[in-house]
């Protein structure tokens, strides 16, 4: 289930219930960047409802008051707070479960990379473990929007390395956020 609905050539490795979390960042760094600039956030709008109809109910919330007086104050919306809690919840529960043995050796692998973000940034012995590797793709992602046209502005084979890896966790991880929603689903349906 890899994230089919980008932009072209923005995360096109990510799965899609975290490239989610990376999309909600990036429009809520545009919310602040139009209000900043004094621009209504009508043309925002127009364009994440077309350019993107499998998101349109996040960025409806995304989008409502509350979120953006939310985002504007310097926090996440809530529907970004709400999917990234539950991914964290689901990392938490799989990466201690002995018999899921390919995510923890995912987990081994990027682990290396988040104890060396937290090393690095102060803010960071605040954040879970996905929110910090979210962050690594969207701060790859916002250098990449940023300086795509700049010569120089590949990644490395090492950052490319561990972008690959952080897709093959939150691969699996997408993997158990849609089997916990599917089977949250054929709970609700009455048995006939």
């Amino acid at each position: 289930m890899t994230n089919q609905a980008n932009t072209p050539g923005l995360l096109p490795d990510v799965p899609e219930y975290t490239a989610q979390i990376i999309h909600l960042w990036i429009a809520e760094e545009s919310i602040r960047i139009l209000t900043q600039q004094q621009q209504p956030l009508e043309l925002l709008q127009q364009h994440l409802m077309q350019s993107d109809p499998l998101r349109q109910s996040l960025m409806k919330e995304l989008l409502s008051e509350e979120s953006v007086a939310q985002i504007l104050s310097g926090q996440h919306a809530p529907v970004t707070k709400q999917l990234l809690a539950e991914c964290e919840a689901i990392h938490k529960k799989v990466s201690q479960d002995e018999r899921n043995i390919v995510y923890q050796g995912c987990y081994i692998l990027v682990l290396p990379t988040i104890v060396a973000f937290r090393a690095k940034d102060p803010h960071a012995k605040e954040m879970g473990e996905i929110e910090i590797l979210c962050t690594i793709l969207y701060n790859a992602t916002m250098q990449g929007l940023i300086g795509s046209s700049e010569a120089g502005a590949e990644h490395s084979p090492t950052d490319t390395r561990v972008y690959q890896q952080i897709s093959a966790l939150f691969a699996l991880l997408d993997q158990e956020y849609h089997r916990k929603h599917h089977q949250e689903e054929s709970q609700e349906k009455p048995q006939s």
